[in-house]
Protein backbone atom coordinates (compact mmCIF):
# COMPACT_ATOMS: atom_id res chain seq x y z
CA UNK A 1 0.00 0.00 0.00
CA UNK A 2 1.65 3.25 1.08
CA UNK A 3 4.89 1.44 1.78
CA UNK A 4 6.10 -1.97 0.66
CA UNK A 5 9.25 -3.64 1.87
CA UNK A 6 10.69 -6.87 0.52
CA UNK A 7 11.02 -9.52 3.19
CA UNK A 8 11.76 -13.22 3.28
CA UNK A 9 9.73 -15.34 5.67
CA UNK A 10 8.36 -18.85 5.49
CA UNK A 11 5.49 -18.14 7.83
CA UNK A 12 2.06 -18.65 6.26
CA UNK A 13 0.35 -16.47 8.88
CA UNK A 14 0.41 -12.67 8.96
CA UNK A 15 0.36 -10.25 11.84
CA UNK A 16 -1.29 -6.86 11.46
CA UNK A 17 -0.27 -3.99 13.71
CA UNK A 18 -2.36 -0.82 14.05
CA UNK A 19 -0.74 1.79 16.30
CA UNK A 20 -2.73 4.87 17.26
CA UNK A 21 -2.46 7.64 19.83
CA UNK A 22 -4.77 5.72 22.19
CA UNK A 23 -3.98 2.05 21.62
CA UNK A 24 -1.91 -0.59 19.86
CA UNK A 25 -4.02 -3.20 18.08
CA UNK A 26 -2.63 -6.48 16.75
CA UNK A 27 -4.11 -9.53 15.02
CA UNK A 28 -2.60 -12.78 13.76
CA UNK A 29 -4.43 -14.57 10.95
CA UNK A 30 -3.47 -17.72 9.08
CA UNK A 31 -5.14 -19.48 6.14
CA UNK A 32 -6.97 -22.78 6.54
CA UNK A 33 -7.67 -25.63 4.14
CA UNK A 34 -11.43 -25.00 4.24
CA UNK A 35 -11.01 -21.52 2.81
CA UNK A 36 -11.83 -19.63 5.99
CA UNK A 37 -9.13 -17.58 7.70
CA UNK A 38 -8.19 -18.58 11.23
CA UNK A 39 -7.90 -15.83 13.82
CA UNK A 40 -5.04 -16.96 16.04
CA UNK A 41 -4.98 -13.91 18.31
CA UNK A 42 -6.06 -10.30 18.58
CA UNK A 43 -5.11 -7.73 21.21
CA UNK A 44 -6.12 -4.17 22.07
CA UNK A 45 -3.61 -2.49 24.37
CA UNK A 46 -4.39 1.08 25.52
CA UNK A 47 -1.57 3.65 25.56
CA UNK A 48 -1.61 7.10 27.12
CA UNK A 49 0.25 8.71 24.22
CA UNK A 50 2.30 7.86 21.13
CA UNK A 51 5.55 7.82 23.11
CA UNK A 52 4.39 4.58 24.75
CA UNK A 53 3.91 2.77 21.44
CA UNK A 54 7.50 1.58 21.02
CA UNK A 55 7.64 -0.14 24.41
CA UNK A 56 4.22 -1.76 23.99
CA UNK A 57 5.04 -3.01 20.50
CA UNK A 58 8.35 -4.55 21.57
CA UNK A 59 6.73 -6.21 24.58
CA UNK A 60 3.86 -7.80 22.66
CA UNK A 61 6.20 -8.88 19.85
CA UNK A 62 8.42 -10.67 22.39
CA UNK A 63 5.57 -12.20 24.41
CA UNK A 64 3.74 -13.59 21.37
CA UNK A 65 6.83 -14.23 19.19
CA UNK A 66 5.37 -12.10 16.41
CA UNK A 67 8.75 -11.65 14.73
CA UNK A 68 8.19 -14.93 12.87
CA UNK A 69 5.25 -13.52 10.90
CA UNK A 70 5.00 -11.19 7.94
CA UNK A 71 3.79 -7.88 9.35
CA UNK A 72 1.21 -5.61 7.72
CA UNK A 73 0.64 -2.29 9.46
CA UNK A 74 -2.23 0.18 9.24
CA UNK A 75 -1.73 3.93 9.22
CA UNK A 76 -3.35 6.01 11.94
CA UNK A 77 -6.61 7.36 10.49
CA UNK A 78 -5.54 10.95 11.14
CA UNK A 79 -2.20 10.40 9.33
CA UNK A 80 -3.60 9.98 5.81
CA UNK A 81 -6.41 11.18 3.59
CA UNK A 82 -8.39 9.37 0.92
CA UNK A 83 -9.62 11.20 -2.17
CA UNK A 84 -11.69 10.24 -5.20
CA UNK A 85 -10.49 12.12 -8.28
CA UNK A 86 -10.94 11.94 -12.02
CA UNK A 87 -8.45 9.55 -13.54
CA UNK A 88 -5.77 11.32 -15.63
CA UNK A 89 -5.50 10.15 -19.24
CA UNK A 90 -1.99 8.74 -18.93
CA UNK A 91 -0.22 5.40 -19.10
CA UNK A 92 -0.44 3.25 -15.97
CA UNK A 93 3.22 3.77 -15.04
CA UNK A 94 2.64 7.56 -15.11
CA UNK A 95 -0.54 7.49 -13.04
CA UNK A 96 0.88 8.21 -9.58
CA UNK A 97 2.90 11.19 -10.71
CA UNK A 98 -0.02 12.61 -12.72
CA UNK A 99 -2.36 12.23 -9.76
CA UNK A 100 0.18 13.88 -7.45
CA UNK A 101 -0.36 17.24 -9.12
CA UNK A 102 -4.09 16.74 -9.37
CA UNK A 103 -4.47 16.46 -5.57
CA UNK A 104 -1.99 19.18 -4.57
CA UNK A 105 -4.81 21.65 -3.74
CA UNK A 106 -6.66 19.03 -1.68
CA UNK A 107 -3.99 18.66 1.01
CA UNK A 108 -2.62 21.11 3.58
CA UNK A 109 1.09 20.39 3.07
CA UNK A 110 3.47 20.55 0.08
CA UNK A 111 2.73 17.79 -2.42
CA UNK A 112 6.49 17.19 -2.73
CA UNK A 113 6.37 15.84 0.84
CA UNK A 114 3.59 13.36 0.10
CA UNK A 115 3.56 9.59 -0.28
CA UNK A 116 0.82 8.72 -2.79
CA UNK A 117 -0.84 5.49 -3.82
CA UNK A 118 -3.63 4.99 -6.34
CA UNK A 119 -6.14 2.21 -6.83
CA UNK A 120 -8.76 1.78 -9.53
CA UNK A 121 -12.53 1.68 -9.18
CA UNK A 122 -13.97 -0.96 -11.53
CA UNK A 123 -17.01 -1.04 -13.81
CA UNK A 124 -17.60 2.68 -14.11
CA UNK A 125 -20.19 3.75 -16.68
CA UNK A 126 -19.79 7.52 -16.64
CA UNK A 127 -17.69 9.51 -19.08
CA UNK A 128 -15.20 10.53 -16.36
CA UNK A 129 -13.69 7.51 -14.66
CA UNK A 130 -12.54 8.03 -11.09
CA UNK A 131 -9.69 6.63 -9.01
CA UNK A 132 -8.98 6.57 -5.29
CA UNK A 133 -5.86 8.38 -4.10
CA UNK A 134 -4.33 7.76 -0.67
CA UNK A 135 -2.09 10.57 0.58
CA UNK A 136 0.20 10.63 3.60
CA UNK A 137 3.23 12.63 4.64
CA UNK A 138 6.63 11.10 3.93
CA UNK A 139 7.54 11.90 7.52
CA UNK A 140 4.57 10.00 9.01
CA UNK A 141 5.13 6.92 6.85
CA UNK A 142 8.84 6.94 7.68
CA UNK A 143 8.15 7.20 11.39
CA UNK A 144 5.78 4.24 11.27
CA UNK A 145 8.26 2.12 9.33
CA UNK A 146 10.96 2.95 11.88
CA UNK A 147 8.62 2.23 14.80
CA UNK A 148 7.76 -1.27 13.57
CA UNK A 149 11.28 -2.23 12.48
CA UNK A 150 12.81 -1.04 15.74
CA UNK A 151 10.26 -3.14 17.64
CA UNK A 152 11.47 -6.23 15.77
CA UNK A 153 8.60 -6.80 13.31
CA UNK A 154 9.16 -8.10 9.76
CA UNK A 155 7.30 -5.22 8.16
CA UNK A 156 6.05 -5.97 4.64
CA UNK A 157 3.61 -3.15 3.93
CA UNK A 158 1.56 -0.31 5.34
CA UNK A 159 -2.10 -0.02 4.40
CA UNK A 160 -5.26 1.83 5.40
CA UNK A 161 -8.34 0.90 7.43
CA UNK A 162 -10.78 1.25 4.53
CA UNK A 163 -9.08 -1.47 2.51
CA UNK A 164 -8.73 -3.68 5.57
CA UNK A 165 -12.50 -3.41 6.05
CA UNK A 166 -12.90 -4.34 2.38
CA UNK A 167 -11.22 -7.63 3.25
CA UNK A 168 -13.73 -8.23 6.05
CA UNK A 169 -16.64 -7.37 3.77
CA UNK A 170 -15.45 -9.91 1.20
CA UNK A 171 -16.22 -12.70 3.69
CA UNK A 172 -19.90 -11.74 4.03
CA UNK A 173 -22.06 -14.40 2.28
CA UNK A 174 -23.94 -11.65 0.37
CA UNK A 175 -20.66 -10.40 -1.12
CA UNK A 176 -21.54 -11.76 -4.58
CA UNK A 177 -24.49 -9.34 -4.82
CA UNK A 178 -22.90 -6.44 -2.96
CA UNK A 179 -22.43 -5.45 0.67
CA UNK A 180 -22.58 -2.09 2.41
CA UNK A 181 -20.57 -2.58 5.62
CA UNK A 182 -21.05 0.00 8.38
CA UNK A 183 -18.35 0.06 11.05
CA UNK A 184 -18.82 2.32 14.08
CA UNK A 185 -15.53 1.93 15.94
CA UNK A 186 -14.12 3.23 19.18
CA UNK A 187 -13.24 6.70 17.86
CA UNK A 188 -14.08 6.56 14.17
CA UNK A 189 -15.62 4.28 11.59
CA UNK A 190 -16.29 3.69 7.93
CA UNK A 191 -18.83 2.81 5.28
CA UNK A 192 -17.49 0.26 2.79
CA UNK A 193 -19.30 -0.82 -0.37
CA UNK A 194 -17.93 -3.98 -1.98
CA UNK A 195 -19.03 -6.56 -4.51
CA UNK A 196 -17.25 -9.83 -5.25
CA UNK A 197 -14.36 -8.71 -3.05
CA UNK A 198 -13.85 -5.45 -4.98
CA UNK A 199 -14.02 -2.06 -3.27
CA UNK A 200 -16.41 0.32 -5.04
CA UNK A 201 -16.87 3.07 -2.49
CA UNK A 202 -15.69 3.97 0.99
CA UNK A 203 -16.38 6.84 3.35
CA UNK A 204 -14.62 7.65 6.62
CA UNK A 205 -16.76 8.42 9.67
CA UNK A 206 -15.83 10.44 12.73
CA UNK A 207 -17.57 10.95 16.05
CA UNK A 208 -18.09 7.36 17.21
CA UNK A 209 -17.12 8.44 20.71
CA UNK A 210 -20.66 9.85 20.95
CA UNK A 211 -21.82 6.24 21.25
CA UNK A 212 -19.22 4.89 23.63
CA UNK A 213 -18.05 7.90 25.67
CA UNK A 214 -18.91 9.04 29.16
CA UNK A 215 -22.59 9.42 28.27
CA UNK A 216 -22.88 5.83 27.03
CA UNK A 217 -26.36 4.35 27.35
CA UNK A 218 -27.74 0.92 26.48
CA UNK A 219 -30.68 2.69 24.87
CA UNK A 220 -30.55 5.26 22.06
CA UNK A 221 -30.52 8.76 23.55
CA UNK A 222 -31.44 11.99 21.76
CA UNK A 223 -27.74 12.85 21.32
CA UNK A 224 -27.00 9.38 19.94
CA UNK A 225 -29.98 9.62 17.59
CA UNK A 226 -28.75 12.93 16.20
CA UNK A 227 -25.33 11.45 15.39
CA UNK A 228 -26.79 8.20 14.02
CA UNK A 229 -28.96 10.27 11.69
CA UNK A 230 -25.83 11.84 10.15
CA UNK A 231 -24.38 8.35 9.65
CA UNK A 232 -27.60 7.15 8.03
CA UNK A 233 -27.53 10.12 5.64
CA UNK A 234 -23.93 9.22 4.74
CA UNK A 235 -24.95 5.60 4.16
CA UNK A 236 -27.84 6.66 1.89
CA UNK A 237 -25.59 9.02 -0.08
CA UNK A 238 -23.02 6.24 -0.46
CA UNK A 239 -25.67 3.82 -1.73
CA UNK A 240 -27.01 6.42 -4.17
CA UNK A 241 -23.52 7.08 -5.50
CA UNK A 242 -22.87 3.34 -5.87
CA UNK A 243 -26.05 2.83 -7.86
CA UNK A 244 -25.61 5.90 -10.08
CA UNK A 245 -21.84 5.88 -10.72
CA UNK A 246 -21.65 2.15 -11.43
CA UNK A 247 -25.23 1.58 -12.62
CA UNK A 248 -25.66 -1.16 -10.03
CA UNK A 249 -29.04 -2.61 -9.10
CA UNK A 250 -29.98 -2.11 -5.43
CA UNK A 251 -29.52 -5.81 -4.57
CA UNK A 252 -26.90 -5.21 -1.88
CA UNK A 253 -27.16 -6.02 1.82
CA UNK A 254 -26.52 -3.49 4.58
CA UNK A 255 -24.67 -5.01 7.53
CA UNK A 256 -23.10 -3.52 10.64
CA UNK A 257 -20.08 -4.58 12.63
CA UNK A 258 -21.28 -5.47 16.16
CA UNK A 259 -20.90 -2.46 18.44
CA UNK A 260 -18.21 -2.33 21.11
CA UNK A 261 -20.93 -1.90 23.74
CA UNK A 262 -24.53 -3.07 23.33
CA UNK A 263 -27.06 -0.41 22.32
CA UNK A 264 -30.62 -1.61 21.92
CA UNK A 265 -32.38 -1.02 18.63
CA UNK A 266 -29.53 0.32 16.48
CA UNK A 267 -30.04 -2.02 13.51
CA UNK A 268 -33.80 -1.53 13.73
CA UNK A 269 -33.31 2.25 13.72
CA UNK A 270 -31.08 2.04 10.63
CA UNK A 271 -33.62 -0.22 8.90
CA UNK A 272 -36.50 2.15 9.58
CA UNK A 273 -34.59 5.17 8.24
CA UNK A 274 -33.02 3.47 5.20
CA UNK A 275 -36.05 1.40 4.24
CA UNK A 276 -33.95 -1.78 3.85
CA UNK A 277 -33.14 -4.59 6.31
CA UNK A 278 -30.00 -3.96 8.36
CA UNK A 279 -28.36 -6.70 10.41
CA UNK A 280 -25.22 -7.28 12.44
CA UNK A 281 -22.34 -9.30 11.03
CA UNK A 282 -22.11 -12.85 12.37
CA UNK A 283 -18.39 -12.71 13.01
CA UNK A 284 -18.19 -16.31 14.25
CA UNK A 285 -19.29 -17.50 10.79
CA UNK A 286 -16.75 -15.43 8.88
CA UNK A 287 -13.58 -16.99 10.23
CA UNK A 288 -12.43 -19.63 12.64
CA UNK A 289 -11.40 -18.37 16.05
CA UNK A 290 -8.71 -19.99 18.19
CA UNK A 291 -9.63 -20.81 21.78
CA UNK A 292 -7.23 -18.24 23.25
CA UNK A 293 -8.93 -15.31 21.50
CA UNK A 294 -10.95 -12.98 23.72
CA UNK A 295 -14.22 -12.79 21.75
CA UNK A 296 -15.05 -9.36 23.18
CA UNK A 297 -11.97 -7.93 21.46
CA UNK A 298 -12.89 -9.03 17.94
CA UNK A 299 -15.02 -6.00 17.05
CA UNK A 300 -12.48 -3.45 18.25
CA UNK A 301 -9.66 -5.33 16.48
CA UNK A 302 -11.57 -5.90 13.23
CA UNK A 303 -9.57 -3.49 10.99
CA UNK A 304 -6.35 -5.22 12.06
CA UNK A 305 -7.94 -8.62 11.43
CA UNK A 306 -8.93 -7.47 7.95
CA UNK A 307 -5.41 -6.24 7.22
CA UNK A 308 -3.87 -9.55 8.32
CA UNK A 309 -6.20 -11.48 6.00
CA UNK A 310 -4.35 -10.39 2.88
CA UNK A 311 -0.72 -10.68 1.91
CA UNK A 312 1.35 -7.57 1.34
CA UNK A 313 1.09 -8.05 -2.41
CA UNK A 314 -2.72 -8.15 -2.46
CA UNK A 315 -3.72 -5.53 0.09
CA UNK A 316 -5.08 -3.31 -2.65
Amino acid sequence: MLARLKIKTAASASVAVWPSDKAVVTAVVRPNNNGLPVLESCDFIPVRNRSEQAGVLKKIREEKHLEKYRCISLMRSEAYSLHMVEAPDVEEHELREAVRWRIKDMIDFPVEQAVIDVFDIPDQRNSSDMVYVVVAKNKDVGEQVKLLLNAGFKLASIGIMELAMRNISSLVPDNEKGVALVHLGRDSGSITLTKKGVLYFTRHLTGSEKLFGQDYSKNITAEMEGWLDTVIIDVQRSLDFYENQYQQAPTYSVVMVPLLKPIEGVTEYFSSQLGVPVRYLELDKMFEVSKQVDLEKISICLPAIGAAMRSAETLI
